[in-house]
């Protein structure tokens, strides 16, 4: 199964719970954080049975447009692939439409697999409510195996489920994009980090901290991600993720899921930090 990475680390492990090999993809910021044809033609094989997709992504907010899943499909028709759409994040974008790879080409609608959630577009992480539409085979074999684990969810989630449904705010979706423009904005202009692309969905900023390694803030050198997430937390109050969890070690997770006093208190808090380095 093919991971395009950074990904969420549960992917590979899922992966080999189930005694299938997974086969990460690393990608950069050179492309946006997001798969090529070239780089999906390179690492397919006739064992890859399996690609999964995340649009938007966890950890890096990179969003695919309808013209990139295009691109990609002659590939996964050619190789026979069956698609994982992770479409968690599907609510939350930004300065563009959603695009789901089942909408841009019949093969895909046909040979995939969409799974999406409550937890990320409606707040609701503690519910645990999860779904998922397949071909109905590929549901009923989903079904037995699930049946066996999770079995059922229960009646007060589903019925915070349906309310959620049918109260879903836009403000929320324009709340988010303002707290990631304030972080973006002091990113940028006002630390030592490196951020090029504003990301269009999901509530996460990945800015590359390579230029931090061997620097010295608070008196502590900064070896890798670990290390600066460390220092953060300590001279700044910052709560972030190290990119090694998401196999990209020279980079770092920056969540902007707050409200807006908590936004403010992180960017005047970041500046002070870099500043006091200067």
């Amino acid at each position: 199964m093919l991971i395009p990475t950074p990904a969420w680390p549960s992917y590979a492990s899922q992966v080999e719970l189930l005694d299938g090999v997974p086969k990460e993809i690393p990608l950069s910021e050179d492309t946006g954080f997001k798969l090529t044809p070239d780089l999906l033609e390179k690492n397919c094989s006739p064992k890859t049975k399996l690609i999964i997709l995340n649009s938007p992504s966890n950890p890096t907010g990179a969003t695919y447009t309808s013209a990139e899943f295009k691109a990609l499909v002659p590939i996964i028709e050619k190789h026979k692939l069956l698609v994982i759409s992770d479409e968690i994040y599907e609510k939350l974008v930004y300065d563009m439409d959603y695009v789901s790879p089942l909408n841009v080409s019949q093969y895909i609608r046909e040979n995939s697999i969409l799974i999406n959630g409550f937890s990320k577009a409606f707040g609701m992480t503690g519910w645990r409510i999860g779904y998922t539409a397949a071909p109905i085979e590929v549901s009923k074999k989903i079904a037995a195996f699930q049946s066996q684990t999770t079995a059922n969810i229960n009646s007060i989630a589903q019925k915070a489920a349906e309310v959620a449904l049918a109260n879903f705010e836009i403000q929320h979706v324009a709340e988010l994009k303002r707290n990631r423009d304030i972080l973006f904005k002091a990113i940028q202009e006002d630390t030592d980090m490196s951020l090029d692309d504003c990301p269009n969905g999901a509530f996460y900023l990945f800015p590359n901290i390579k230029g931090l390694i061997g620097k010295t803030y608070g008196g502590q050198e900064v070896h890798n991600s670990q290390d600066f997430c460390h220092i953060l937390l300590k001279e700044a109050g910052i709560g972030i993720t190290p990119g090694d969890v998401f196999d990209a070690p020279n980079n770092v997770r920056i969540s902007y899921a707050k409200d807006l006093q908590t936004i403010k208190t992180v960017r005047d808090r970041l500046i002070s930090f870099f500043e006091g380095e200067n």
